[in-house]
């Protein structure tokens, strides 16, 4: 008996996508032991990694505490020495100065030379018409000059 011809061709076609089909079966299960093995050389690889960064944590760690027990001395050796220095001329210190409102404080100091300090009327008149003309003077020079730096060719016209 001979068999029909679209049969045969569906069987044949049905037995080569079956094989094909277990064929990438086959190449799925090496791919997945392949991503396995990767998987737990980057595991191994990350601990190591891991333990060596703690290595270097628990380090910076015991530094820090060193660090933390020399500012300690520090402290202890220069600030409350010093603290003990100023309370014991913490009189001289009051006398010497004198607080003005809360945190802002004044020097009382003798001004050298302070018996010259006499308002002197012709001076003090010669002094407000110097500033004036002065004033005028730099009005003048402070133009010439800020034209010059907004037009640097002018730079021989003075």
């Amino acid at each position: 008996m001979v068999l029909p011809l679209i049969p045969v061709a569906l069987i044949a076609a049905g037995a080569l996508t079956g094989g094909r089909g277990v064929a990438l079966g086959g190449r799925g299960v090496w791919d997945l032991k392949k991503a396995d093995g990767r998987i737990e050389s980057a595991r191994s690889r990350y601990e190591k990694r891991y333990e060596e960064t703690e290595s270097c944590v628990a380090a910076t760690n015991e530094r820090i505490a060193e660090l933390g027990a020399q500012q300690k001395h520090a402290i202890e050796t220069v600030v409350v020495r010093f603290v003990e220095f100023l309370r014991t001329i913490e009189q001289q210190v009051r006398g010497s100065q004198r607080v003005l409102a809360d945190g802002v404080e004044s020097d009382q100091a003798r001004v050298a030379g302070g018996e010259n300090l006499s308002i002197d009327p012709v001076a003090w008149l010669g002094g407000v018409i110097g500033s004036a003309v002065s004033d005028g003077c730099g009005r003048r020079s402070t133009t010439r000059i800020t034209s010059w730096r907004s037009e640097p060719w002018m730079l021989g016209s003075w």
